[in-house]
């Protein structure tokens, strides 16, 4: 018997020496090298047209970026959304890794009182009973997210906000992390244009700074610790160049009293989509956010290092949602938008919307621009989720958002009114995901709140292309990649050095070949990214 282990013995070590250098011979045809600190992605684009180019981008493991911050990524939720405390939403919403909710609702904050769970009458909007704020925020406390809450300016009052600060945080111990004054309030006429609500005897941005410190002295007189923020424009958006101008005024009046500001952003104006311009659209967000800075730090004094930068609302056009809305695009568009806000330093960006409407009004109305957007749907919506049919009571209220972010040059399209009025039987059932969900879903998947961003350097002719990296808690590396390129296949090799990983990669899919799911699997270092699609890559240190 001793003979026989001495035979296995040897050739277990064989195999193992075998083995060993079967992976060493692999790891040098991938070209690992050990002199730098750094991921390497490096690739090819193959055209349909036979045309190619080459991406290299580099990850520095030894320089993050920033902590992911609890508030990371969140969605809008509104009281006119019936369905938004069902419990098949309360299942996707937790599956997709939402962490904030905004709450009551884009411009229905400004007609909606909380004590009382209503809706300005005028507004023809009706509240949900089940969307009333004790409801909402235990939800919120359950599912371990946090809250974004924004006051009533436009019919409200100082003290009804106090109220709600006190109910919420003095006499519960609710803990909701940011209290917003009033909602996109610069659309109250300012500029001409108006979709907010605002009855005050005076409007303009110097109206406004002076209300809102009587909203945060009431505020803070109840909760000294409430964390209270003000709307401004995002920078180089309609009307930011407008007098008066509001992000100055504003800042110069509140801005040693403020905890954050809330910029919302929609890169485009209806009529003028474009599937292109779009997924280019976040070149901007860096210079945006380096002039947000600009101006904290010009007016807030010693209280620019507190002062934090929240996204409020964001998605692809300003109003009348298209077909682009609800297409592979517009999830493509979300990874980007929403990764680099937070590699910006926005400490939170929150989708506009759960749930919205069908909207056919969107369309581009030139046949040649309709066929350019990419997508079989025929309609447009801004919710992550169906909603399937008319969001409300049989009396026909409206399941709509008046949220007014400008993003281009005045015109008479300018009203926002973010709302699918027109319906048809054309869209699934209620809470089927459209592609903008498991794009969020996917997000959750590369990084979560405690884990740190890294630096990407994508260098090679293919500029369709992004990478995020995120180093995870448990020493595993997530690199995304997103395929912006609607006629290429990537074709992809992941090294990386001083950090060797597993030969074997788990690797997460998504794109238009799958559009109902996100599709798993294994793979090599190397890997292809089909056009208009994502692939996440779990990358864990083998030694």
């Amino acid at each position: 018997m001793g003979g026989k282990r001495k035979i296995l013995i040897l050739f277990a070590g064989i195999g193992i020496i075998a083995f060993t250098a079967f992976i060493t011979a692999l790891m040098r045809l991938q070209n690992y090298n050990t002199t730098q600190v750094q991921v390497q992605v490096q690739g090819q684009a193959d055209s349909v047209s036979g045309g190619s180019s080459t991406l290299n981008a580099k990850v520095t493991v030894g320089s993050p970026i920033a902590t992911i911050p609890t508030s990371d990524f969140g969605i809008n939720t509104a009281v006119w959304d019936w369905n938004l405390l069902s419990q098949s939403t309360e299942k996707l919403v937790k599956q997709a890794g939402i962490h904030m909710f905004r709450y009551p609702g884009g411009s229905t904050a400004d007609l909606y009182h909380w004590q009382t769970n209503s809706i300005e009458p005028s507004s023809g909007i009706t509240a949900a009973p089940k969307d009333a704020f004790t409801h909402f925020i235990q939800y919120v406390r359950k599912s371990q997210s946090q809250a974004l809450i924004t006051v009533n300016y436009g019919t409200g009052t100082p003290q009804e906000a106090a109220a709600w600060v006190k109910y919420a945080e003095v006499t519960h111990h609710y803990d909701v992390q940011y209290w917003e004054i009033g909602n996109e309030v610069y659309g109250n006429g300012t500029y001409g244009t108006k979709w907010e609500a605002d009855s005050h005897a005076h409007i303009g941005p110097q109206a406004y700074a002076d209300n809102a410190l009587k909203y945060i002295k009431a505020m803070k007189q109840v909760d000294p610790a409430a964390k209270i923020g003000v709307d401004l424009i995002a920078p180089g958006q309609w009307p930011s160049n407008q007098q008066p101008n509001w992000n100055r005024t504003v800042l110069s009046t509140v801005g040693k009293s403020i905890d954050f500001v809330d910029v919302h952003w929609y890169p485009q104006q209806p009529g003028r989509v474009s599937d292109k311009g779009l997924l280019n659209s976040t070149k901007t967000i860096p210079n945006m956010m380096s002039q947000l800075r600009g101006l904290i730090r010009q007016y807030c004094g010693q209280n620019a290092n507190n002062v934090k930068v929240l996204i409020g609302e964001t998605n692809s056009v300003a109003k009348n949602p298209g077909k682009q809305t609800t297409s592979i695009v517009n999830a493509l568009f979300l990874v980007n938008d929403l990764m680099t806000w937070l590699q910006q330093g926005a400490v939170n960006i929150d989708w506009w919307d759960l749930h919205n409407s069908e909207n056919q009004a969107g369309n581009p109305p030139a046949a040649t621009l309709q066929s350019q957007l990419y997508g079989s749907r025929n309609y447009g919506d801004y919710g992550i989720l169906s909603a399937g049919r008319p969001s409300g009571p049989p009396s026909g209220s409206q399941s709509g958002s008046q949220s007014g972010s400008q993003s281009g040059s005045q015109s008479s399209s300018q009203s926002s009114l973010k709302s699918g009025s027109q319906r048809a039987a054309t869209e699934p059932p209620l809470n089927t995901p459209f592609p903008t969900y498991y794009a969020m879903k996917l997000l959750s998947r590369l990084g979560k709140p405690g884990d740190t961003m890294l630096h990407v350097q994508v260098q090679g002719g293919n500029s369709a292309v992004s990478a995020y990296a995120v180093q995870r808690k448990g020493g595993t590396v997530g690199v995304l990649l997103v395929n912006r390129d609607r006629q290429h296949v990537l074709r992809v090799h992941v090294s990386i050095p001083h950090f060797h990983p597993f030969p074997i990669t788990r690797t997460y899919s998504y794109g238009p070949k799958h559009e109902s799911k996100i599709t798993s699997g294994f793979g090599l270092s190397s890997v292809t990214v089909p056009p208009y699609s994502m692939k996440l890559l779990v990358l864990r240190k083998w030694w």
